[in-house]
């Protein structure tokens, strides 16, 4: 809508003779001010922004609009369509941002403007700009993802995860934030720094086949781990490596895409290991089985529901 024509709309609106057609154009437009915060930060101060909308929406919604009203509505509404251009204009200057998400049961590829190389895990979602400008490479991930990075000294790549900020210039290494507030990051190659919540004191450098493990914004561990192992999902291998029947139900669940249940809070803390290269999920579920002496069965909501066996 351009600027004449919205303030032909008010002064319509204002003197109760807008169509219901007209009514509807602009109290969407009034509702899309409202709604738009970066629209009324075109106004200097949130005072100011506040007043701006205030306004608008007060003065035009009167039951009873007398004459004096009208120069001040057309001079409020020049202002807002004034604020919405220039919003369209810096959207239009700003990079569109690209989302690429990797469904349960798939692993994807994502190729980055500046040459980097992304693996997504299932269930997993990166989003990231359609050209990088300024000082740094910035993405953010939720899930779990195997990055090799396009080597570039002079704007770093910064990973965004579960508040937690992983700074490398190029190199190669994993990130898991599949669970809130966590985060495990293991290096391939190169050096990593790790930022919790943007706390640069509690920041930690990661160096080749080391992984450092993070809750709750604090670092609880710092292991030695081959890449072979934590990149083995990217081979299409599940590698259990003391990892509880909690986790598993998860990873279960993102790898097949099916529904899992253990109704056992005891069960769910139990630990497994072991490797499964490519296998049906019937496979790998009648070797859990057996390793730890459980009842697997599909309910009538197609759920697979894990249990203990019942002692004969």
């Amino acid at each position: 809508m351009n600027k004449s024509k919205l303030i032909q709309l008010a002064d319509k609106y204002a003197a109760k003779t807008a169509s219901k057609e007209e009514i509807a154009t602009f109290e969407k437009f009034l509702e899309t001010l409202q709604q738009s915060n970066t629209a009324l930060k075109v106004v200097t101060t949130p005072e100011q922004q506040e007043k701006a909308y205030q306004n608008i929406a007060a003065k035009l919604r009167l039951a009873k609009r007398p004459k004096r009203y009208i120069t001040k509505v057309r001079t409020l509404m020049a202002v807002a369509s004034i604020a919405l251009l220039g919003v369209f204009i810096w959207n239009l200057w700003q990079p569109k941002n690209i989302m690429v998400v990797a469904e349960k049961g798939a692993i994807t590829s994502v190729n980055l403007p500046d040459g980097s190389v992304i693996t997504l895990n299932a269930n997993s979602k990166l989003t990231y700009p359609e050209t990088f400008k300024g000082a740094t490479r910035k993405v953010s991930l939720e899930g779990e993802a195997f990055f090799k990075v396009h080597r570039d000294t002079l704007h770093p790549f910064i990973i965004d995860a579960n508040g937690y900020q992983t700074k490398v210039l190029g190199t190669s290494f994993n990130i898991n934030a599949k669970k809130s507030k966590y985060l495990k990051v293991s290096v391939n190659t190169g050096k990593v720094r790790v930022t919790p919540n943007k706390n640069a004191a509690a920041a930690v450098e990661l160096t080749k086949n080391e992984q450092a493990t993070f809750a709750e914004n604090q670092l609880t561990a710092i292991t030695h781990e081959s890449s072979m192992d934590f990149s083995a999902w990217t081979h299409k291998v599940i590698l259990l490596k003391e990892t509880t029947m909690e986790d598993l139900e998860t990873i279960l669940e993102d790898w097949y895409n099916v529904a899992i249940i253990i109704h056992d809070d005891s069960l769910k803390k139990e630990t497994l290991s072991g490797k499964f290269k490519d296998e049906p999920l019937e496979n790998v579920l009648k070797s859990i089985a057996v390793i730890k002496s459980l009842t697997i069965k599909t309910n009538d909501k197609n759920e697979i529901v894990i249990s203990r066996k019942t002692k004969q």
